[in-house]
């Protein structure tokens, strides 16, 4: 280390550094200083001894100085009149420790005279603005007074250091935050260093960017088929098997091949500017990165050159990050300088993706359209330029229920917002535009056969633009991926066959195959995994009946109702209520006693009337109510719980909850639209003691740099949650494992005795029916539904229109083959945590000496008999029937006031009863009590639910309510 260095005028000094920096006594430092070079360099003067750091001795002379408090501060001034004592402490560089770096000389104290060397204060706080004070070199500088020490108007005091004093003229020193604010020419020399470095890297980037040929035909289709992405089966690790590879089609076209609107429109979607633009765009850019700045995702603003380049430069990273991005911007501005806007117009409609595996405005053109570019509509042609968006998530097939697919309501939304800016830019008329109807598009003619690929590619394609901060185009247009799924092909085939033998598609004509549809799908209940589906044949153009399309679930909605119930405390034996015909209070649940029809009960009690006849008693446990599918228990059951709560809940296994109305008592009984797909993997949360999962078929995804060839992994972003206890997904078990046994859906019995547990759902004239249902091994929905919601009695028959037929038959179906010759697993027994709560209390059963008749049992003041299973209508009411006879009952009679026009179920005992032989309704050929198909002179269990139960009950507000 040097000597302290001094100011102008001052000598060098060259003693060694322990001279100037050791610990010193204060004769010691004295001696040292006068033996130094300096000490000549004034008259003999008095030096005033500095104590250690801090110590209370402070400075004091020969001239009577009072000894200042707590030592000097490095940042304040002597002040020339004696006997003035000083309170600052030394907090810079203190004498204890780094030696004599200042040097102060009492000169001359009758005359204000100081000596001190260049670099002691001066830098600082000054010694005083009155006298006269020179550095050792004997230069004079002017000074400040000490802190907090004013000597008036003119003596300039009180500035510069910790006293309450003014700032008096001339004081320099920096206090508080300032002190610690560098000089702002060092600010602006570290900027201007950091701009220059930072520009010099900006340039190297440039220069090292490379320009992609886009005359070279060969290079142009490496930048899409240089690395296939492959598509892997489930299996071992190490011995996966590839499914398919996702190399997309495509053809190639000139510019002048496509149309000009067709080009105006791509425009219109993507970069409205495309014709002037540099090649980036300023505002897109500035909106990506403050949505980035501010936390959220790496945000797209790539203008028609950069997508270009993007899908062109095989060395660009696929996830959105901003050095992607730089590379991104380099790359398309060379573009710009080498090639012209037709240029890079042609490549660009030439190779981005469309969606239908097509890469490219031709190929699109026929995926779509079925026709060549050149002959593409105004309309055909924005719906091309609406899918560049997201090409993976648009669906725009010609579906007469579209209008429900979200899909495809975003891909109109999409190609409206195209026309308009045709018509913002002058490329299109107003009332042309108007005029305009969203076009046909044709079947997609990909597929050769009914296999599962073109669903599976959907479905990849769909999770991969789930995965936050990654393109999913560039899985086709530069690849190099690794997409492992969930899908076991044996079980794909156990699907397949379930639904084609075990559904309605056998008996069914091709014209209804595309009316009348059914889907399976089966997930995993230990991470929500797909494992196997079945969504139909693609060669027919229709939604995937698994995965996509979403049918009105019905009752299938109640054991959501039910883990409400079960979350909020309450337990599988509370009571509640379980007869049909009543009418409940909107708010409360409870029954409104005196409204006994529907129109009393909605029109002048503003109340809920339950339209299903199906009783199984005023106060029955939530395991019946389940089992037997009651609608008034779940109605109620949920303005109870709170139907807010039941749709948060819902939401919590994952079920998509738009447009659930907390308002309306009949959401309770599945009124909302879901993809069998969700159905599954909510129920599977049962199954696997109460963790739901997001469903999904990816299960890994590496990619192979094609630069360094390092292979690294996508992370997913799947999640899971914990929605109810352990006991209490038993719990919820056990009451579905009652409708699989002796409930509405005992057709799912599986042959091998494994338990089952599951929930039927039939919705308003058997437009959709259900089975949803799981083993520990697996949980899989069923579906078979209306395409157009419309009955399904003509197709099908009124006996096969619910979820305890074809949907359980074909879950059965595929339980059977996937467990057979597995080892059996039982489900965990329930302990009953919670409260039993009784919403609803049986009434005392009838003594001995009560007369229980015919009229009795059907104003339901009987002891229920137990008739009926779920299936609801006439067989749930009580009655007069052959061995079922109370003792007051005369079999031979009709109820008193009847005997000219008897109840139906009293003539179906009592044909020949002469009354029923003459009354409409009368003739057994044509009675149909239990709505099974077979007339009562057929069926000698016309109320016998077990054979079968299929008597319509209804749900919703509908002409009839569903309670199966």
């Amino acid at each position: 280390m040097s000597n302290p260095p001094y100011g102008s005028g001052g000598p060098s000094g060259d003693l060694p550094e322990d001279d100037w920096f050791r610990p010193a006594p204060p004769q010691g430092r004295e001696q040292i200083y006068r033996e130094s070079q300096y000490g000549n360099s004034a008259p003999p003067t008095q030096y005033g001894a500095y104590d250690e750091y801090g110590d209370q001795s402070g400075f004091a002379d020969q001239n009577g100085y009072v000894p200042a408090q707590q030592g000097y501060d490095d940042h304040t001034s002597f002040d020339a009149a004696g006997g003035q004592a000083f309170g600052q402490q030394y907090d810079g560089q203190g004498y204890g420790d780094q030696g004599y770096g200042d040097h102060y000389a009492d000169q001359t104290y009758a005359d204000q005279s100081y000596a001190a060397h260049q670099n002691g204060y001066e830098a600082h706080d000054g010694y005083g603005a009155d006298p006269a004070v020179t550095v050792l070199d004997g230069g004079p500088i002017q000074v400040d007074n000490p802190p907090g020490v004013d000597v008036g108007d003119d003596g300039g005091r009180g500035g510069g250091g910790r006293g309450r004093g003014r700032r008096g003229k001339g004081g320099g020193g920096k206090e508080g935050w300032k002190k610690y604010v560098p000089n702002w020419k060092i600010v602006a020399a570290v900027c201007a260093v950091g701009l220059v470095a930072m520009l010099g890297l900006v340039g190297i980037g440039y220069a090292s960017t490379p320009t992609p040929d886009l005359t070279n035909s060969a290079n142009l289709q490496e930048g899409v088929d240089f690395q296939r992405t492959s598509v892997y089966w489930d299996g071992k690790k190490g011995k996966e098997k590839v499914m398919f590879s996702m190399a997309a089609n495509r053809e190639d076209v000139e510019l002048a091949a496509v149309p000009v609107h067709v080009r105006q429109a791509v425009m219109a979607a993507e970069q409205r500017g495309f014709e002037t633009d540099p090649g980036i765009s300023i505002k897109g850019m500035t909106r990506a990165a403050m949505k980035t700045v501010t936390g959220g995702s790496v945000e797209g603003g790539s203008t028609i050159t950069q997508q270009l380049a993007r899908n062109r430069l095989n060395t660009l990273s696929t996830d959105r990050s901003v050095t992607r991005k730089v590379k991104e911007i380099f790359t398309a501005l060379k573009l710009e300088g080498k090639y012209s806007k037709d240029e890079i117009m042609k490549n660009y409609l030439n190779t981005i993706p469309f969606g239908r595996n097509a890469s490219g405005i031709q190929a699109a053109s026929k995926a779509y359209f079925w026709k060549d570019i050149s002959k593409l509509s105004v309309e055909e042609g924005a719906m091309l330029a609406a899918m560049i968006q997201q090409p993976g998530y648009f669906c725009g097939w010609d579906d007469p229920k579209k209008e429900d697919l979200p899909c495809h309501t975003a891909l109109v939304d999409r190609w409206n917002y195209v026309l308009n800016g045709m018509v913002t830019e002058g490329w299109l008329e107003k009332g042309k535009r108007d005029a305009m109807k969203f076009p046909k598009v044709k079947e997609n003619a990909a597929p050769q056969s009914d296999s599962q690929q073109a669903y599976i590619l959907d479905r990849v394609l769909s999770e991969l633009g789930q995965i936050p901060d990654f393109d999913e185009t560039a899985v086709t247009t530069s690849g190099g991926y690794k997409i492992y799924t969930s899908l076991n092909p044996k079980l794909m085939d156990y699907a397949e066959e379930a639904v084609k033998k075990a559904g309605p598609d056998a008996t069914l004509s091709k014209k209804n195959e595309k009316i009348i549809r059914s889907g399976l799908v089966v997930v995993d209940p230990k991470d929500g995994s797909i494992v196997a589906f079945y969504g139909g044949n693609p060669k027919r153009n229709m939604p995937n009946a698994a995965l996509v399309d979403q049918p009105q679930i019905g009752s299938s909605f109640k054991p959501y109702v039910l883990a409400t119930a079960l979350s909020e405390g309450f337990n599988v034996k509370s009571l509640i209520e379980g007869r049909g015909l009543i009418c409940l209070d909107k708010t409360t649940g409870d029954v409104i006693a005196d409204a006994k029809s529907e129109t009393v009960c909605q029109d002048q009690r503003g109340g809920y009337w339950m339209r299903s006849a199906h009783s199984e008693g005023q106060a029955i446990t939530l395991v019946k109510a389940t089992e037997q599918s009651i609608n008034s228990s779940f109605v109620k059951l949920g303005i109870k719980v709170g139907l807010d709560k039941v749709i948060a809940k819902a939401k919590d296994f994952g079920l998509p909850t738009e447009g659930m109305d907390p308002a309306n008592p009949s959401l309770s009984l599945g009124v909302s639209n879901v993809p069998a797909m969700y159905q599954a993997a909510g129920y599977a949360a049962f199954s696997n003691g109460g963790t739901a999962y997001t469903p999904h078929l990816i299960t890994k995804i590496t990619h192979k740099d094609s630069g360094t060839g390092k292979e690294s992994e996508v992370p997913l972003p799947w999640k899971k949650k914990q929605v109810l206890t352990e006991d209490q997904a038993a719990q919820a078990t056990e009451a579905m494992r009652a409708v699989v046994t002796s409930g509405t859906g005992k057709e799912a019995r599986l042959v091998n005795g494994q338990p089952a547990a599951g929930k039927t759902g039939t919705t308003d004239e058997g437009a959709a029916t259900w089975f949803v249902g799981y083993t520990p091994q697996y949980s899989a929905a069923a579906t078979v539904y209306h395409q157009k919601s419309k009955s399904m009695e003509p197709y099908i028959g009124e006996s096969a229109s619910y979820g305890g037929h074809y949907p359980a038959l074909i879950w059965k179906a595929f339980m059977d083959k996937a467990l057979a010759g597995s080892d059996l697993e039982q489900f965990p027994t329930p302990t009953y945590t919670g409260d039993t709560m009784k919403w609803d209390t049986l009434k005392p059963k009838p003594t001995k000496t009560d007369k229980c008749g015919p009229i009795e049992q059907i104003m339901n003041q009987c002891e229920n008999n137990g008739h009926g299973d779920g299936g609801g209508g006439q067989q749930d009411l009580p009655g007069c029937q052959v061995g079922q006879l109370p003792p007051a009952c005369d079999a031979t009679k009709p109820p008193p006031g009847t005997e000219n026009d008897p109840p139906d179920w009293f003539c179906v005992a009592h044909a020949d009863y002469p009354a029923c032989a003459t009354q409409d309704g009368g003739d057994q050929a044509h009675v149909d009590n239990d709505g099974d198909g077979v007339t009562a002179d057929q069926d000698p269990n016309d109320y016998d639910p077990n054979v079968p139960n299929q008597q319509n009950n209804g749900q919703g507000q509908g002409n009839r309510q569903t309670a199966q």
